[in-house]
């Protein structure tokens, strides 16, 4: 399947997103991309780094940025199902 560039007004509202619901101390980078998921179906990965802090990360977020995300593109016209996968450091805590 050949995977369609994301629009850069669909870039744009996913790092407002991400913007208004993690701190920007706490972001390292963000990097977004369209890719196939596990059925071969069009979809946009966001990978989301984190730095690393003496304090904890909250995970609990995850769902409220997923919900978020998800109706924002739907009403820009976006289809593609938006993947987020967070990257810790390994000697980081998260809560969940």
């Amino acid at each position: 399947m050949i995977t369609t560039a994301i629009r850069p007004v669909i870039e744009t509202e996913i790092r407002k997103t991400i913007a208004e619901l993690i701190a920007d101390e706490d972001l390292e980078s963000v990097t977004i991309e369209p890719r196939e998921d596990a059925a071969g179906e069009e979809a946009i990965f966001i990978d989301i780094r984190y730095r690393s802090s003496k304090q904890d990360h909250v995970a609990g977020g995850l769902a409220a940025l997923l919900k978020s995300l998800s109706a924002r593109l739907i009403a820009k016209g976006e289809i593609r199902f938006p993947y987020i996968n967070n990257h810790y450091y390994s000697a980081q805590k998260v809560v969940r």
